[in-house]
């Protein structure tokens, strides 16, 4: 994916997949582990790409086509990105579970660590996150490497027991990103169960192998729905 110049939000030029049960209803999961490749070719010092996994909720639209707002926002002055990836869905806030991204001064950033090691421009990168929702706390292999275990991006009373949408975007005008091999498991995905490296969470608790399903490939009572 490249972001086009005059772009105004983070998610415009990206891709949102939404889960959704057989009825077509948004449907919350609580994956374990989350798995992509990713490789950018980076803009100087800027921020190139991000991966979030959080919850979107479906708007009221006019038949136009307009998210109903009230006359206050219709006059008011974009200062911030997009409310949702579609006029038909907007990101539930306080919802953020997992949000990684390639970032300033060409550092990885989870979370809220902001500067977790250097990246390469023009490499592919291996990434697992594997969420405890009882800690909150995500933590993060890359190229099958413990590197750190932070919060969910999202600190609140209540906890954050699962996600219905994962979204990839663009960053910054001129800045080429590649995404490969997204899933999303219940427990450790069978491919990364087979490397050497044993995925844990860096907290403290072990994770078991076990069942998983896939994002890009559906089953019975599972469906993706991709939203471009």
């Amino acid at each position: 994916m490249k972001k086009k110049t005059g772009a105004e939000g983070f998610f415009d030029d990206g891709l949102t997949y939404l889960v959704k049960n057989k009825e077509g209803d948004l449907w919350g999961v609580r994956p374990k582990h989350i798995h992509f490749e990713v490789w950018t070719d980076t803009v100087d010092m800027m921020e190139t790409c991000d991966f979030r996994f959080y919850s979107v909720e479906k708007v009221e639209v006019e038949s136009t086509g307009r998210i109903l707002v009230d006359e206050e926002s219709k006059t008011a002055e974009v200062t911030k990105s997009p409310a949702g990836p579609t006029i038909e869905y907007k990101k539930k806030q306080f919802s953020d579970v997992a949000f990684f991204r390639l970032g300033y001064f060409d550092y990885l950033k989870l979370n809220t660590q902001n500067m977790l090691m250097k990246y390469e421009a023009s490499k592919w990168f291996s990434i697992d996150l594997i969420l405890d929702y009882d800690d909150q706390r995500a933590s993060i292999y890359v190229n099958q490497q413990p590197l750190k275990s932070a919060s969910f991006f999202t600190q609140r009373e209540d906890k954050l027991d699962s996600g219905n949408a994962l979204s990839i975007y663009g960053l910054s005008p001129g800045g080429t990103s590649k995404f490969r091999n997204i899933k999303m498991c219940e427990s450790i995905c069978p491919e990364q169960a087979l490397l050497a490296t044993e995925f844990t969470d860096l907290s403290g608790a072990m994770l078991s192998y076990g069942s998983s399903f896939s994002l890009l490939v559906g089953s019975c009572t599972l469906f993706m729905s991709l939203l471009a």
